[in-house]
């Protein structure tokens, strides 16, 4: 038997894990704390909405993002 791969996003409509839209996130920022909440945020997001994000945030850049295969 397979068990499901469980992530550590959730949505937070139904406390489930959510599926992801990327493979991989990565941004950076002086603060870590930042950069973390945004690259967990900007999992679930499209990229028009990661880009207004960071407009909000000009500290942080994205330096990495691999949509899913």
């Amino acid at each position: 038997m397979q068990r499901a791969r469980s992530g550590n996003v959730f949505d937070p409509r139904t406390g489930l894990p959510a599926a992801p839209r990327w493979d991989l996130v990565s941004v950076t920022s002086p603060s870590s704390a930042l950069a973390e909440a945004l690259s967990t945020a900007f999992c679930l997001m499209d990229r028009q909405g990661i880009e207004l994000a960071l407009a909000k945030a000009p500290q942080a850049r994205l330096a990495g993002l691999k949509a899913q295969a």
